[in-house]
């Protein structure tokens, strides 16, 4: 019998036994909490069958738990979601299939939540890729984290409709080579083939932009050409700010990238400035410099910088500069790692597990006068030499840029406005407590 109708007499059962009274409950009950606890059982299947289907490269396995329409949410690596079974197709033939000669995939803890015919859920994840094109023949892809998943029936069966990854843990691990068994053949013409992605047209990267043009329906008065070109200029802004963000700095080379100042603004923000480096949680980063005479200098870590990411964000490590020990000139050489470095007696603080950027935050009451922090920062043992990006790199981070983050940031603060004029915030100011 389809799961629907089992959950339909199910439910019909169970009213049926409150209108009977007690006698009726007491031989009712049974019906509707099997018909449940089978639904249950069909939707947590899928994660595992995901998990299967991915480490045996079997596509068609794969294709069968997603909705014809699912959507794979990829913002935690920085790509555009994946769109309807032809994309998840060619995502994962040309991208993940190709990208390990084998895997080993565990999951457990998965948890349902039942709505009629449509049900919300979530996973804890373990992963160990072998034979990356892209790393040494002893050397495994170890990440570990979260799925989210939204499921919903499709003709009687329970499919996954969205899929979202949530890393907690990455890293490319060294392990013994000789010990690994029955990893099966190379995917076809992997070793050619180092580049699971080409390079597109300029026009099918422009494509990418258009969706943003919706966000137009979330401005004060859309009929407003003023408004409108408020916004395209914020939409230029976030590309101009997101081409530093995606092309310029990497965790192994990080840079300083401007991220709000009197340039790139989201809002209002007369006193504040923040610069954005992006980091690896077991990198070790050193930052030199000088504090200037800023008002505030302030240090934070975390993840899911705003605009990266649809996940809400996450901040860890906060800290003010005049914490450290300053040298005579106001001087700065501080170390950012998981441990304090063996042998280091400077300034030293935690750079917590599944952090993913350092922010620097400077304010100013006269910024004509008050001298602004000069910083540095670099990862410690990284090769000296930034290599250039492939086109498979432009390529994904071309679809990041301009498919998610130029309208990702305008979105988060336009609905932001939107809650504030909810509460009857017109010329007025609300206070908030930061802690």
């Amino acid at each position: 019998m389809a799961v629907t109708n089992r959950i339909r007499d199910g439910f019909t059962s169970l009213a049926a036994a409150v209108l009977l009274g007690a006698g009726g409950v007491a031989a009712e009950e049974h019906p509707a909490s099997v018909a449940l606890e089978l639904a249950r059982a069909e939707i947590a299947r899928l994660p595992v069958a995901y998990a299967w289907a991915v480490d045996h490269k079997d596509i068609d396995a794969l294709l069968a738990i997603f909705a014809t329409d699912a959507a794979y949410d990829l913002s935690a690596y920085g790509f555009p979601d994946v769109h309807g079974q032809a994309a998840l197709r060619k995502f994962f033939l040309e991208s993940v299939f190709q990208s390990e000669r084998c895997s080993f995939s565990s999951i457990s803890n998965v948890r349902i939540e039942l709505d009629g015919a449509r049900a919300t859920g979530g996973d804890y994840f373990i992963h160990f890729g072998y034979g990356s094109p892209k790393l040494a023949a002893d050397t495994r892809l170890h990440v570990e984290g979260q799925h989210f998943y939204e499921f919903r029936l499709e003709r009687d069966q329970w499919k996954i409709a969205r899929m979202t990854g949530h890393p907690t843990f990455e890293r490319a691990e060294p392990f013994d080579a000789q010990g690994l068994k029955h990893c099966g053949a190379a995917p076809a013409a992997a070793t050619e083939r180092r580049e699971p992605m080409t390079l597109g047209s300029w026009s099918d990267y422009v494509d990418l932009l258009r969706p943003a043009d919706e966000l137009t329906a979330l401005t004060f008065d859309p009929a407003s050409d003023e408004l409108r070109a408020e916004l395209y200029r914020q939409f230029l802004m976030n590309l101009s700010l997101g081409y530093f963000l995606y092309f310029q700095s990497t965790p192994e080379h990080p840079e300083w990238a401007p991220f709000l100042n009197s340039v790139f603004r989201l809002q209002p923000n007369p006193d504040d400035t923040y610069l954005l480096a992006p980091v690896a949680a077991d990198g070790v980063y050193r930052i030199t410099g000088e504090r200037g005479s800023v008002r505030l200098l302030t240090f934070l870590t975390g993840r899911n910088m705003m605009g990266m990411s649809d996940e809400p964000g996450e901040n860890y490590g906060y800290f003010d500069a005049d914490e450290l020990q300053l040298g005579p000139q106001g001087e700065i050489d501080l170390i950012v790692s998981a441990e304090r470095p063996a042998g280091w007696t400077g300034d030293w603080r935690p750079l917590h597990a599944g952090s993913e950027f350092i922010m620097v935050r400077q304010r100013a009451y006269d910024w004509g006068r008050e001298r602004e922090a000069s910083l540095a920062i670099e990862r410690v043992g990284a090769a000296p030499l930034k290599p250039r990006p492939t086109a498979a790199e432009t390529d994904q981070r071309m679809r990041a840029l301009l498919g998610g983050f130029t309208a990702r940031l305008s979105r988060k603060w336009l609905e932001f406005q939107n809650a504030a004029l909810r509460r009857g915030l017109v010329n007025q100011l609300e206070l908030t407590d930061m802690g």
